[in-house]
């Protein structure tokens, strides 16, 4: 996180439970990256969907131009590759969508820590600087705190929630298509050569 404003004041009149022990969940978090990465990602899923394009037009191509049971064989076989490259499209442009929402909401996260920061502790400060009215600073303090950690930990859990249910299942889904793709090209690899008719 970039430019943390200072909470010296509320961490002051609300020891912890001022904003500071919050500051360690959002520090390392960087929507720009999170964002870069998305769009990395998208990019691989567009790449795959036109090798994808290319390969169901040659698969179309063999199907006019070769006939008899090999033939036959190695294009269903074909017509399962396509079809599982066609889900690694899928799972990629999925996981870069959950990527762009985990860093919406690391953002959000960051800019309300900066918001609530920068309005609240110059009056904390102001109401510190008065002993009449420290108890105040204190309960001010306190539950700003206590706000920015409820937000900060309901966002922590939707991300935790989008990467482990989400995350891991196209993870695995992936690998389980890469695999997939590895036996039907080793299947497709060895057929005996097809006939033109």
């Amino acid at each position: 996180m970039r430019a943390v404003p200072d909470s010296g004041a509320m961490d002051a009149a609300a020891p912890g439970a001022g904003p500071v022990t919050v500051l360690p969940l959002l520090a390392g978090g960087c929507p720009e990256t999170i964002a870069e990465q998305a769009g990395r990602l998208r990019r691989h899923a567009d790449e795959f969907a036109a090798l994808h394009a290319d390969l169901a037009a040659a698969a179309a191509q063999l199907a006019v131009a070769c006939h008899g049971r090999e033939c036959a064989d190695s294009l269903s076989e074909l017509d399962g590759s396509l079809d599982a490259l066609g889900e690694i499209v899928d799972v990629l442009r999925t996981g870069a969508d959950l990527l762009a929402e985990s860093g919406e909401l690391v953002a959000r996260a960051q800019q309300a820590y900066r918001m609530l920061v920068t309005e609240v502790n110059p009056a904390v400060a102001a109401l510190l600087a008065d002993p009449v009215t420290r108890p105040a600073a204190a309960v001010l303090a306190r539950s700003a705190g206590t706000a920015l950690r409820a937000y900060v930990d309901d966002i922590s859990e939707r991300i935790t929630r989008l990467g482990v249910a989400d995350l891991a299942g196209v993870t695995s889904r992936v690998t389980a298509v890469i695999v997939e793709l590895a036996g039907a090209s080793r299947r497709l690899a060895s057929a005996p050569a097809w006939e033109e008719r």
